[in-house]
């Protein structure tokens, strides 16, 4: 099973900003609202799925959890990354503290 994409849902990048969230999800729940399409049997569902969909994406604080799940990482996550990795940073290091004799080497 696969797990939904928000930002799919919602017809926009991940990279959206909040107001182009909130206008694409206006704009779809108009056209897909069980009162204003009777003759879409669906349209509960789906305004039920856009509904999940902007609650995760329109509160900072869960859409950035939400992007850590799918592995969407923000700009200063990986600059952060980066930064860590050139460093010569070695988990190793920090292995041979717990258990000495199974280190592994770095590369």
């Amino acid at each position: 099973m696969s797990a939904l994409n928000y930002y799919q849902i919602l017809g926009v990048s991940s990279s959206a900003s909040d107001k182009e969230i909130r206008k694409a999800y206006h704009r779809l729940i108009k056209r897909f609202h069980p009162d204003h399409s009777p003759a879409c049997k669906d349209a509960a569902k789906i305004t039920s799925l856009l509904n999940e969909a902007y609650k995760v994406c329109s509160n900072s604080d869960s859409r950035r959890a939400y992007d850590h799940t799918i592995g969407l990482c923000s700009e200063e996550l990986r600059v952060k990354k980066v930064a860590i990795l050139s460093s010569g940073f070695c988990m190793n290091n920090i292995w041979k503290k717990f258990n000495p004799s199974s280190a592994v080497r770095c590369r």
